[in-house]
């Protein structure tokens, strides 16, 4: 999805951009409304058919609704899913360390852009506990931080990469720089 919306920007043909834009919009409609189930009667997501709080992939999930929020043209639909998802987040997120570097990176981004958009500041204390816990378990002794807590070794496919971002973008949240890093086109 977020890689179909990043092609709409480079490329030149408005056939294919809304071509492009248009299979990014079905693709991530169904990823949320299976993961979410939208009731139409309430106008809002129910979170009984996803369990994102005990899945092992949960933290990505903030992050991919960020970026699909970002790139979808900041829709108030996504916007609200998106704090709900956050909300739930902090109230029962519980420290586990066979979360790896990458997901805590990407988690503590997306808390951090959160806080960015709404100037709610219990995102960024959000982010600040989550990088504590991630700099107590996740960086070696020698200061290199590792790919996960179960392997003490730094390896690429972790994406520690992200986690050393989200350092950075806890200590300087507004700074342009890092403005730039969380709006980062990888997806």
């Amino acid at each position: 999805v977020l890689g179909f919306l990043e092609a709409v920007r480079w490329l030149d043909s408005p056939d294919e951009k809304r071509l492009f834009s248009e299979r990014a919009t079905v693709l991530g409609n169904a990823i949320i409304d299976s993961s979410f189930g939208w009731n139409p009667d309430r106008k809002a997501f129910s979170r009984t058919r996803y369990n994102w709080v005990s899945r092992t992939d949960s933290p990505s999930m903030p992050w991919f609704v960020l970026k699909l929020w970002e790139r979808a043209g900041r829709p108030a639909r996504l916007l609200n899913l998106l704090k709900g998802i956050a909300d739930e987040r902090i109230e029962k997120w519980r420290p586990t360390t066979g979360t790896d570097s990458g997901c805590y990176g990407y988690m503590i981004i997306s808390f951090v852009q959160l806080h960015n958009e709404t100037k709610d500041g219990r995102y960024l204390e959000f982010a600040r506990r989550l990088g504590d816990f991630a700099a107590e378990n996740l960086v070696h002794k020698s200061g290199l931080v590792v790919g996960s807590s179960s392997f003490r070794y730094y390896d690429c496919m972790y994406n520690i990469q992200r986690l050393v971002q989200a350092f950075i973008a806890i200590d300087y949240p507004e700074h342009p720089e890092v403005e730039k890093l969380m709006r980062d086109p990888l997806f």
